[in-house]
């Protein structure tokens, strides 16, 4: 049930959103959450900014996966070259 009602929930969202009150709903609703976290000095309260921070996150990961597979595949290609080495003996 709450997975039915979740699926409805997402397809509402994604109407409302292309409506023109939902758009304007949105960013009454941005600016109030940016009022609120400039008025009490919290951070990370804004869209943008959990957004961002999140990708920061992600791309820094993905940096260091891509880091990392580079060894391996460098890895892999010396042991293959080795095996080689070893058959031609």
């Amino acid at each position: 049930m709450s997975c039915l009602s979740a699926v409805i929930g997402s397809s509402f969202y994604n109407w409302w959103e292309t409506t023109r009150i939902g758009c304007w709903f949105n960013r009454r609703l941005d600016a109030l959450m940016n009022w609120t976290s400039q008025r009490l000095h919290l951070k990370n309260f804004s869209r943008a900014e959990n957004v961002m921070a999140k990708l920061q996150k992600a791309e820094s990961q993905l940096g260091q996966l891509e880091i990392r597979i580079a060894q391996l595949e460098s890895q892999i290609v010396a042991q293959k070259s080795r095996k080689r080495l070893k058959k031609s003996i």
